[in-house]
């Protein structure tokens, strides 16, 4: 009966351990960001604002270079949000962008 219950204490202590450290570094195993340098986003606006709790926050603005592809000047305005993924970086999407705002 000993043995059982020796048995059954450790297994609850490394039980609790084990999900301690899991909720301790839950960050770290969810959001794995690539390691640095990060890209700057070169060619790209970076727009900067803050969120309602003061997080402060940034993304990259893309537009059409060719003016040759311009829409006229009474034709609707869109805008494409893209959210990059997890353990990805906004700056790399700035080619993907280029090609969809030269596409559209």
């Amino acid at each position: 009966m000993r043995l059982v219950l020796g048995i059954l204490i450790t297994a609850v202590l490394l039980f609790t351990a084990v999900t301690g450290l899991a909720w301790w570094g839950q960050e770290r195993v969810v959001f794995q960001p690539p390691a640095g340098p990060w890209p700057l986003g070169d060619g790209a606006r970076r727009v900067e604002y803050a969120a309602a709790d003061g997080q402060r926050l940034f993304g990259y603005l893309v537009t059409p270079d060719d003016t040759a592809h311009a829409a006229p000047a009474d034709a609707p305005r869109r805008v494409l949000l893209a959210f990059h993924g997890n353990a990805d970086l906004a700056a790399w999407q700035i080619e993907w962008a280029r090609e969809v705002a030269r596409r559209t």
